[in-house]
């Protein structure tokens, strides 16, 4: 749901004892209602909260290396590589899932929407790195936990009030 402007700084927070990783970054706000994963829109402040947001933050645990917390933030840096006027938010007519006019149910969030089209003059190379990046996917270990909420301010107790919610998706994916 956001895209990245190629700025990023990692430094080491002393009071969380925990890396931050931020990554400069722009909310993807006209995006089709049914390519996010649910109508967050519902709410005129969590809209305007991602529209806002200018870096995506990772907590990282530095003797594992281990994402502890992924967070979405606005925290005042100015750059002028990305730009996006604001977007009306969609209106909510409080239906979490809905058919769109081709009869598709939605949402139905797309990663890939246009990548694997015809006219990508790029789709042999592109499949190739999906197929290479999947693969390496599967080697890994699963015991991230990322959680999108830009008020996170103490990332330490969050990522331990999820410890047993990680433990269970562990469980579920081995």
């Amino acid at each position: 749901m956001f895209m990245f402007d190629g700025t990023w700084a990692i430094e080491f927070d002393e009071r969380e004892r925990l890396y931050r990783a931020r990554l400069g970054a722009l909310f993807r706000n006209a995006l089709a209602p049914g390519q996010y994963p649910y109508p967050f829109w519902h709410s005129a402040k969590k809209w305007n909260d991602y529209q806002s947001a200018n870096a995506v933050v990772f907590w990282i645990k530095p003797e594992s290396g281990a994402i502890m917390v992924g967070q979405f933030t606005n925290d005042g840096r100015k750059d002028a590589r990305l730009k996006s006027l604001p977007v009306a938010r969609p209106p909510f007519d409080r239906q979490w899932m809905w058919t769109d006019a081709d009869g598709t149910i939605q949402p139905q969030p797309d990663l890939f929407r246009g990548l694997f089209t015809a006219d990508n003059p790029y789709l042999v190379k592109t499949r190739a790195e999906l197929s290479r990046f999947l693969a390496a996917d599967r080697q890994r270990p699963r015991n991230v936990v990322a959680i999108a909420d830009r008020r996170l301010e103490r990332p330490r107790e969050l990522g331990q009030a999820h410890r047993r919610a990680m433990l269970v998706e562990e469980g579920n994916r081995s």
